[in-house]
């Protein structure tokens, strides 16, 4: 989570091969627009709020740490938050923030100097945002019977591994744990 002043705590959700953020004191925060080098002026020591869009989440990071950032939050330009990867190492933590709590942020970042802080808050049994919940959303009459993780899934791509997250993640868990109990069960139904 961040702390940006005495604003309400905001949700970061680390991209996929991002650092672990350790930071562990307050850090001034500052804009760094949509993340290009030309941007990327005076963030020296500092966290940077970057807009998602025109260049990969990679290359605003490895800008920002060139820039000599120690941190990366790169909120949405549409509406909610996502989860994103890293193509390569970055050498600092990266992070992803909704486009309302970005946009606030940037707003007063307009206005005032602001320091933030991060902290973690371990989360488990947590549905992805992207997630379904059913067709039903105003009274859950009809639900998903089986869920299955779906988010940082360590999955084959060609030459190696790659963190993935969706329904192409979850849906082999369902089928390996439906054979497995069909081979223990022969004579059970659906």
């Amino acid at each position: 989570y961040l702390k940006a002043g005495d604003m309400s705590n905001m949700r970061l959700e680390p991209l996929q091969g991002s650092l672990n953020w350790s930071l562990d004191r307050s850090y001034e925060i500052v804009d760094g627009g949509l993340g290009t080098k030309k941007e990327l002026k005076n963030v020296k020591g500092k966290l940077v709020l970057i807009k998602r869009g025109k260049i990969t989440f990679t290359e605003k990071a490895k800008n920002a740490h060139e820039a000599g950032a120690i941190a990366t939050i790169i909120y949405n330009n549409t509406k909610g938050n996502f989860i994103g990867n890293l193509e390569e190492d970055v050498e600092i933590p990266v992070a992803s923030l909704s486009k309302e709590e970005g946009e606030r942020l940037q707003e007063r970042l307009k206005k005032q100097q602001t320091f933030a802080t991060t902290f973690l808050k371990e989360e488990k049994d947590y549905l992805a945002d992207f997630s379904s919940r059913g067709p039903v959303t105003v009274s859950w009459e009809i639900k998903p019977d089986i869920v299955a993780p779906g988010v940082a899934i360590n999955s084959t791509v060609p030459e190696g591994y790659l963190s993935l997250q969706g329904t192409s993640m979850a849906s082999p868990h369902v089928a390996g744990a439906a054979a497995l109990i069909k081979q223990a069960h022969p004579d059970w139904r659906p």
